[in-house]
């Protein structure tokens, strides 16, 4: 480790991270991808979705894992604002996922308490 990385620098923890943060959510055509709509694509849909977030890199954020990064003392500022940059674009990528791919119906929905 060089004066001013961390343990958490991007670079290092992952040797795919460099690839993934390159990818995008235009990378994916999630309008292709098995919509869930209702309790029975809920199968098909969970192994899909797990396989597309350990390529893209977010699965760890997903399952709640993985925090945000925090700036450790000493840590130079620009290796966090990378690392914190990396973490935001993979959990936005995870939030459009979600968006693009879940498509409750109303007569699905839970009733209003």
């Amino acid at each position: 480790m060089t004066e001013g990385s961390s343990s958490a620098d991007v670079t290092a923890t992952n040797p795919l991270d460099n690839f993934t943060s390159k990818l995008s959510a235009a990378s994916f055509k999630l309008d292709k991808f098995p919509k869930l709509t209702n309790q029975t694509d809920y199968p098909l849909w969970r192994d899909s979705a797990k396989l597309i977030f350990e390529v893209m890199g977010c699965w760890t954020i997903v399952d709640g894992t993985r925090e945000p990064p925090v700036k450790a003392e000493g840590e130079d500022d620009k290796v966090y604002q990378e690392n914190l940059d990396h973490y935001l674009s993979l959990y936005r990528w995870a939030s459009i996922f979600f968006l693009e791919t879940v498509d409750f119906q109303e007569e699905d929905r839970c009733p209003s308490v």
